[in-house]
This record gives C-alpha cells, structure tokens and sequence, in this order.
C-alpha cells in the first residue's frame, strides 16, 4: 500500500495500538482489522481502475486505508462493537483531525494553497 505520509501514519497508529494491546485478544483484533484493511485498500483500487475516469484514486485509496482507523483504539475494549465500546467512526475522526494530516488533506480536497 503506497499512501505517503497517510501510510506512514496509519502504520505509526498500528504500531501504537499493538503496543498497547500487548498480546491476545486485542492483538489479534488490531492484526485481523490491518488484514481487512488492506482487502479495502485492494478493492477500493480495482473499483477505481474499472470504474472509468474521473476517479481521485490517491484520495480514494486513502479512504480506503482510513476507513476503520478508530477500530484500532476500540480493539482495547475487546470488541468492535460500537454500542459496547467507543464510536469508531467519531474516534477515527478525531484521530484524523488531530493528526497533521488533516491540514495536509483539507488542503488538498478544496485546493487551497
């Protein structure tokens, strides 16, 4: 997965979260949730490629990696079940918004300079 500086920080983020996890459960959770990122990442690329031009494909497959960024800080709870732990969607946010990526990225989306 080449992403640039969104690739080095989601990998930064999972090195963190395995960290943390130490070792069971939530380290098999994190390590299953990067396989099925990656799945992401892979499909979200063929889409683009099959789905014609018009396609911001550096844009979509960051989506693609970041889409459960926030599972990784919920897999610490022992689930990833949103109403028994955290709101990864709203964690991922914050991750994302907190991160310097998110100047990085506004930036790029509306084309200021």
């Amino acid at each position: 997965m080449k992403s640039g500086k969104t690739g080095v920080w989601f990998w930064m983020v999972i090195d963190e979260y395995k960290k943390r996890a130490g070792c069971g459960s939530s380290l098999r959770m994190i390590e299953r949730k990067v396989v099925h990122v990656k799945r992401v990442v892979k499909w979200g690329k063929r889409i683009m490629k099959g789905g014609g031009k018009g396609w911001d494909t550096r844009l979509g497959e960051v989506v693609c990696l970041l889409h459960d960024v926030g599972r990784f800080p919920q897999s610490l709870y022992g689930t990833f079940n949103d109403g028994k732990s955290i709101n990864h969607a709203k964690v991922g946010r914050k991750m994302f918004m907190d991160s310097e990526l998110n100047d990085e990225w506004t930036k790029a989306v509306t084309g200021t300079p």
